[in-house]
């Protein structure tokens, strides 16, 4: 029979040098075994070796070069320190190895990939699978299923056929990390379990955590959905957190406290619900909700039934409530005590340490002030800061008594307790009110006690009451500034007609008759009060002075047909310096504004005045109209007082109606006022023709026609002539200046009639 080979180096280089001694098997030898038991043969130069002189026989070979011994066993092994298989050996390029009967399976140095080469496992086509076990197990049954896509079996040592992990089964899609005959597949790191998979779930130790890393893209957990506990946290007896995929909305359920440190963002329409517990904030941070911008219902707190809270972030719309505080409408068992309540502040204990006196005011709650602006012009009727409504009742119920707003006792002993303080109102453009009562019923303000309504504080403000007509008017009451400490109680009925008001002195008031006859007295005689005015007197004694301050106007009047009505002021004094005066006068501490003056009218027709113009450099009038009008005299302050006129008619009088008397220095053929005919006057020829009577009243129609004269008569029928010294002034410049006009015409011709002259006799001048 015949024996061949090849020997090589790793490098492909022919052992040459190599001994090789071919060994029946029934010697089972070693590589300890004598080479004696053997046929030796000596290798070629180029590597091969063969012998075709031995017996038939089954044979172990032994190749040795140097130190370097491989086997080429019958049958069972083959034995190298290098086994090398490829294009011719020498090249090391591509080679494949077989095990099994026409090829089962192989390995492959591929260089299919130029660039890449790889080494290659190919498995059985029939079973896909490879299995890693211990040499004792190597030849074991496992009794698999052939597969269809290729599968690593790792197997136990302990039961190797049933307990092992599979890896693979890549179908294109899915893969398979399979833990057969096991409970758990652990990752571990550093000999430390980092990560459990059982069928319970997946296991993170503590002190470990799940990160999402990169910069990019989006890290999401997808839960199955339509699933009431698609996931749930739990402390391993007890869910923590459930998330629930079959409610509309999707829910997450916590069951335990939860701890934020950072934010909860909501996208969409979102609700936290707690349908048993509390959901309690950690007093030890701090808590931030950031509401989505311009929503109706940016946060709302409810129940299946109603809103409890609802903010409201839109700032552009109609209508909008900001923050909106409601309830569902309760129902209670009918109970002395049963009461409900929408919004209650709790009573609570403000606690100062140290000794310092606190002035600023404490506010408990407090509602700012709302600032209207526009960017043009515009009328807001009516804003308030507080609107309160008052309970009402329906249905079978009696409301005894409903209030819109209710104050009570605080109790303890502050130095002073205010109900309702209002601080002075001073910024109304217009008026400012404390409290406005548009009205009620029965009642508009009621005190339901003895205590006092107080006007006024002791020391800083005398207290003022104001009643206002409905019409028109202003009234006011009010009491000295050393008001005194005194009550006036009022009579129990509204007595009877003509009665007066009287007091015992002690502040009772009754109603009682005016004794019959005068009146002898109307107080005791002091200054500025009246006394004494019996039925056989008229004048008002013993007094320094009589003075009125009312606000309205004080009216002496009687009705005396064919009488005279007098105020007569009478000085009994013989005394040469004496004086009876009547005086109307501005007050002392005012002296702008006020005209003191007397004046004279005829109802609906004239009013004369006579007296100071205060604002005027406080001139003397008298004129048809209150001071400061179209006055007729003027006597001005000054040493002596100076008088003048009023001169603002025209001066000149040239031109003059034949009909009205209506004149002008403007040439004008017809009257503007009765379109008669105007001619020029000479002003100086009524004057010059006063010889008889018929051209006296001619001349003097001729004045009055001018203004210089007013023609009337008396009431007994006798004639009044009267002159007006303006008109009369300026008729006498008005003839003046013609006289002077006409001495100018006349001069002027004679001044041109001698120069003609001169002429003539052969003189220059």
């Amino acid at each position: 029979m015949r024996l061949a080979g090849n020997v090589a180096s790793n490098a492909g280089v022919a052992a040459g040098c190599a001994t090789v001694v071919y060994f029946p098997t029934s010697v089972a030898a070693t590589h300890s075994t004598s080479n004696c038991c053997g046929t030796t043969d000596t290798v070629n130069a180029s590597g091969v070796w063969g012998n075709t002189a031995l017996a038939a026989d089954k044979y172990d070979t032994k190749v040795t070069c140097g130190s370097s011994l491989r086997w080429f066993r019958y049958a069972d092994e083959i034995q190298h320190a290098t086994f090398q298989t490829g294009d011719g050996c020498s090249t090391g390029t591509e080679g494949n190895f077989y095990w099994g009967v026409g090829n089962d399976t192989g390995m492959r140095w591929s260089t299919a990939d130029s660039s890449n080469h790889a080494f290659v496992i190919g498995i059985g086509d029939t079973s896909q699978q490879i299995h890693i076990t211990d040499l004792g197990a190597i030849a074991t049954d496992w009794g698999r299923s052939a597969g269809t896509h290729p599968e690593l079996a790792i197997h136990s040592n302990t039961t190797p056929a049933s307990d092992y992990l599979a890896i693979g089964n890549h179908d294109g899609t899915t893969a398979t990390v399979d833990v057969v005959g096991g409970t758990t597949l652990s990752l571990d790191i550093a000999g430390n379990t980092e990560l459990t998979v059982t069928s319970a779930g997946l296991n993170v130790p503590a002190n470990s955590d799940i990160n999402f890393t990169g910069t990019t893209g989006t890290n999401d957990i997808v839960l199955t959905n339509g699933l009431a506990d698609a996931l749930s946290i739990t402390d391993g007896s007890a869910d923590v957190m459930v998330f629930d995929t079959s409610t509309a909305g999707n829910v997450i359920t916590a069951t335990a406290s939860l701890a934020l440190d950072g934010d909860i963002d909501f996208t969409g329409p979102q609700e936290i619900t707690t349908t048993t517990g509390d959901l309690t904030l950690n007093p030890a941070a701090s808590l931030n909700v950031t509401l989505t911008v311009d929503d109706a219902d940016a946060f709302d707190l409810s129940n299946d039934n109603s809103t409890y809270y609802l903010v409201d972030t839109r700032n552009t719309a109609v209508g909008t409530i900001a923050h909106l505080i409601d309830t569902e409408d309760p129902t209670l068992a009918s109970a002395a005590c049963a009461v409900y309540s929408i919004l209650d502040t709790a009573a609570y204990t403000l606690t100062y340490t140290g000794c310092t006196n606190v002035t600023t005011q404490i506010d408990n709650v407090t509602l700012g002030a709302v600032t209207i602006t526009a960017a043009s012009a515009l009328t807001v009727s009516e804003a308030n800061t507080l609107l309160a409504v008052a309970p009402t009742e329906a249905g079978c119920v009696t409301l005894t008594a409903a209030s819109a707003m209710r104050v009570i006792n605080a109790g303890g002993t502050p130095t002073t307790q205010y109900g309702l303080f209002i601080e002075d109102l001073t910024v109304g453009a217009t008026s400012d009110y404390g409290i406005w009562l548009a009205g009620a019923d029965t009642a508009a303000i009621v005190v339901a006690s003895a205590d006092p309504i107080q006007l006024g504080v002791a020391g800083t403000a005398t207290g003022t009451m104001n009643w206002q007509g409905a019409t028109s008017g202003t009234v006011n009451m009010t009491v000295a500034a050393a008001a005194g400490c005194w009550t006036l109680t009022l009579p129990a009925n509204n007595g009877a007609a003509c009665e007066f008001l009287q007091t015992d002195g002690c502040g009772i008031t009754s109603w009682a008759a005016p004794a019959a006859g005068a009146i002898t007295a109307l107080n005791d005689a002091t200054a500025n009060e009246m006394v004494t005015v019996a039925s056989t007197t008229t004048e008002l004694d013993s007094e320094a002075s009589l003075t009125f301050d009312g606000t309205a106007n004080m009216i002496f009047s009687r009705s005396s047909g064919g009488a005279t009505n007098t105020i007569q002021v009478r000085n009994l004094s013989t005394c040469a310096s004496s004086f009876a005066v009547i005086k109307a006068s501005n007050a002392a501490t005012c002296n702008a504004g006020v005209d003191p003056n007397f004046k004279a009218e005829i109802v609906g027709v004239v009013n004369w005045s006579v007296g100071a113009d205060n604002s005027n450099s406080d001139v003397f009038i008298i004129g048809p109209c209150n001071p400061g009008g179209n006055d007729a005299l003027r006597i001005t302050v000054a040493t002596p007082p100076v008088i003048s006129f009023n001169t603002t008619q025209g001066c000149d009088f040239d031109f003059v109606c034949e009909n009205c008397g209506w004149h002008s220095v403007q040439k004008i053929d017809i009257c503007p006022r009765c379109g008669g005919n105007v001619s020029w006057h000479c002003d100086l020829l009524p004057i010059l023709s006063r010889t008889s009577v018929a051209s006296r009243q001619e001349s003097d129609k001729h004045l009055a026609q001018l203004g210089v004269l007013t023609l009337s008569m008396n009431t007994d029928g006798t004639p009044w002539r009267g002159i007006n010294p303006a008109p009369a002034i300026q008729y006498a410049w008005s003839m003046s200046k013609q006289n002077r006009v006409r001495i100018d015409d006349d001069y002027n011709c004679l001044h041109n009639r001698v120069k003609k002259l001169e002429a003539l006799l052969g003189h220059n001048t």
